[in-house]
């Protein structure tokens, strides 16, 4: 089993021993070029600055070996902060994010406020018929606006979506690797290996 972090920007060292904590024999693979995506079980868009992550892909030629994987491969994929603003659309766009636009949600970048806005809360997700209660860690977290009609509500903040799943594609508002009882996350996560 192999999963790559998108390694451009990041905290890719946190979701690396989350991954571990969950599933000790994994391989994981920081991907920072289109050879680094051969292979790939599994895919992580971790957060961070997503301006810059955004540059960088474009820099480092990634974005359509990138977009490629989540569209056609169907490689299941995670995507936390700045990582669901790479997948979604913008409600504003101040031309400093490129997103991808293939996950059917409308954000606002820091929609949560700045960095002194940063707390933690309980957050509910819900799978099918398994429901738990984690700790979500909102660290100048994007807010969903809208959720259109391809993609699932899935984490709660109170009545708040924070998490929501469309086909091979699990993106949170959070850092759930900040957090030691996501575990129902990566099994979701997991789960969607064909």
């Amino acid at each position: 089993m192999r999963a790559g972090i998108v390694a451009l920007q990041g905290d890719v060292d946190l979701h690396e021993k989350a991954l571990k904590r969950y599933k000790s024999d994994i391989e994981v693979v920081r991907v920072k070029t289109e050879e680094d995506l051969n292979g790939v079980d599994i895919l992580i868009f971790p957060g961070g600055e997503s301006p810059t992550m955004s540059r960088l892909m474009d820099r480092f030629n990634l974005r359509e070996p990138l977009r490629k994987k989540i569209t056609e491969d169907k490689v299941p994929t995670l995507a936390t902060c700045a990582g669901i603003v790479l997948l979604s659309n913008l409600k504003e766009d101040d031309g400093r994010v490129k997103p991808f636009g293939i996950l059917d949600v409308v954000l606002v970048r820091n929609g949560f406020g700045r960095q002194r806005e940063s707390f933690e809360s309980e957050v509910t997700v819900k799978f099918e018929d398994k429901e738990q209660v984690v700790t979500g860690v909102f660290i100048r977290a994007p807010r969903i606006e809208k959720v259109g009609d391809k993609a699932e509500s899935i984490a709660f903040l109170g009545e708040e979506v924070v998490g929501v799943l469309q086909d091979n594609i699990l993106a949170l508002t959070f850092h759930p690797e900040l957090s030691d009882d996501t575990e129902v996350i990566y099994e979701k996560l997991f789960s969607l290996i064909g």
